[in-house]
């Protein structure tokens, strides 16, 4: 028979190639799976800011509901930075845009992943978090919803195809609390369009969100759509995001690369 060396490396072969394991599928294979000193997997320690907000509250329900993930530490107004992001494996955040600049700072201090939904930022914020981003994984998304996030992608494709000449509409429905108008969703489908864009806004009653994209050109129109019907799926892509972050390298990421699409 073959030499002992020979039915070893066979076997490493063999096993190399063995199918990934369901929670090594869920955390697309990014080295997020913890393990403790002998081995066994351990949950991810989620850090939620902004933790007393609608989305903040979606988000430790959804971290009830997920195997795998761990509610290790909370941020509220005049609470401590400093202990919420050492005492978690990554940040989810859904704060506001004024503590934003000190958050992406302390998380790039301490090489701490970053998930950040938090809107309304400006261009200064943003810099802010690219800058982080050089020391630390960060997901920006303007939404976490799957759903909207191929929408994104579907009108980036749709507006490569379509000449200049068609026209586009971004209508943007909320419910009455939210304050930012257009939303970041309808600006960041509206960079999507990659050409100029009219914004039609509504806020009222309770409505999780609402958004078409219409592009309109010679006898015809093209609509493309999407409807939230509840806000965990945002709360849900967050800790998606936050699955997929923690491991990989320092960059500024989007939703579209958690999903592993393509975009300009």
């Amino acid at each position: 028979g073959p030499p002992r060396t020979d039915r070893r490396l066979d076997r490493e072969h063999r096993i190399s190639h063995l199918p990934r394991s369901p929670t090594e599928i869920a955390t697309g294979g990014s080295g997020a799976l913890r393990r403790d000193t002998i081995g066994r997997m351990k949950e991810i320690r989620i850090g939620i800011a902004g933790a007393s907000g609608r989305m903040g509250q979606a988000v430790r329900r959804a971290i009830d509901d997920t195997p795998g993930l761990e509610l290790a530490s909370t941020l509220t107004r005049g609470g401590n930075l400093k202990s919420l992001v050492e005492r978690c494996d990554v940040v989810v955040d859904f704060s506001r845009p004024d503590l934003l600049a000190d958050l992406a700072a302390a998380c790039g201090a301490a090489r701490r992943p970053l998930v950040s939904g938090t809107t309304g930022l400006d261009d200064a914020a943003l810099e802010v978090l690219r800058a982080a981003a050089k020391l630390t994984p960060i997901v920006y998304a303007a939404n976490f919803s799957i759903g909207i996030t191929l929408l994104r992608h579907l009108v980036e494709k749709t507006s490569e195809t379509l000449s200049k000449e068609w026209t586009c509409e971004i209508f943007d429905a909320h419910h009455k609390h939210k304050v930012d108008a257009p939303s970041g969703t309808a600006l960041a489908l509206g960079s999507a369009a990659d050409r100029p864009v009219e914004y039609a806004v509504e806020r009222s009653g309770e409505t999780v969100g609402f958004h078409e994209v219409r592009f309109a050109g010679p006898g015809e129109r093209v609509v493309l759509g999407h409807e939230a019907l509840d806000r965990t799926i945002f709360a849900r892509g967050a800790l998606r995001a936050a699955r997929w972050v923690v491991g990989n390298p320092p960059g500024f990421y989007g939703m579209h690369d958690v999903l592993a699409l393509k975009s300009r």
